[in-house]
């Protein structure tokens, strides 16, 4: 079966504060792309498909990346996330992650392309 991501995603070993309603959860991360996230929480969760969320990711003692969300799925205890919402720092932030990590800024920069291309909500 053809692969039919447009994004590249990035293992990247962080812990993230989940909020939704008044519920803080701390959770892993499995993988990191500029459409979304994958997520393993410490704590069972209960979300439901299209429900929205906050993601706050702390990269240094000074950024904290924040970034609204919402609910695509949940898998075998781990969550999937697609991004609807994030201030220009955070998408500059998160876009120089994923370059660093990838290691091909031509790659980002076209995924960045089809991204502009895509009816979704822009930083």
């Amino acid at each position: 079966m053809p692969e039919k991501r447009h994004f590249t995603r990035i293992q990247f070993t962080k812990v993230i504060l989940l909020e939704w309603g008044n519920q803080p959860v701390e959770a892993e991360i499995l993988n990191l792309s500029l459409k979304g996230i994958r997520l393993c929480p410490r704590e069972p969760v209960f979300l439901t498909p299209g429900a929205s969320v906050r993601l706050c990711l702390p990269l240094t003692d000074v950024v904290t990346l924040e970034l609204k969300a919402q609910v695509v799925r949940e898998q075998e205890g781990s969550w999937s996330f697609e991004f609807v919402e994030m201030e220009l720092d955070a998408f500059t932030h998160l876009r120089s992650l994923l370059e660093a990590n990838v290691g091909d800024d031509e790659e980002i920069e076209q995924e960045l392309q089809y991204w502009r291309k895509s009816p979704q909500p822009h930083p």
